[in-house]
């Protein structure tokens, strides 16, 4: 009797392992895992895009930082830097001889 007990439980545990999934089974497993393969490549491409905005606001914000840096070492260069020397106007014969009479006379007349 425990001999025949236990063929029959080996004989049913058999045949359920050897039936497998069945066909609604498989169709859920294949939705499923296209459900998924979709999931995942929607969201590496959410992903791309979130790195692509970074990648740009950061760009924008060093290329403004630089400007701003630049504007200010433009400011102070103009501030330290000494003004050009004005030409020296090559005087006429009359502006010397009027130069003279003023030093002779010490500007009085």
């Amino acid at each position: 009797m425990k001999r025949s007990i236990s063929l029959l439980l080996v004989a049913g545990m058999l045949s359920l392992v050897a039936c497998g999934p069945g066909e609604k089974e498989k169709a859920a497993e294949a939705a499923r895992l296209q459900d998924s393969i979709t999931q995942d490549s929607t969201m590496r491409a959410m992903q791309a895009a979130e790195a692509a905005l970074k990648a740009t606001q950061d760009s924008l914000a060093m290329i403004a930082q630089d400007s701003v840096m630049k504007a200010m070492q433009d400011s102070i260069t103009m501030l330290t830097k000494k003004p050009a020397p004005k030409p020296v106007k090559a005087k006429t014969p009359e502006e010397k001889k009027k130069e003279e009479v003023k030093k002779a006379t010490q500007g009085r007349g």
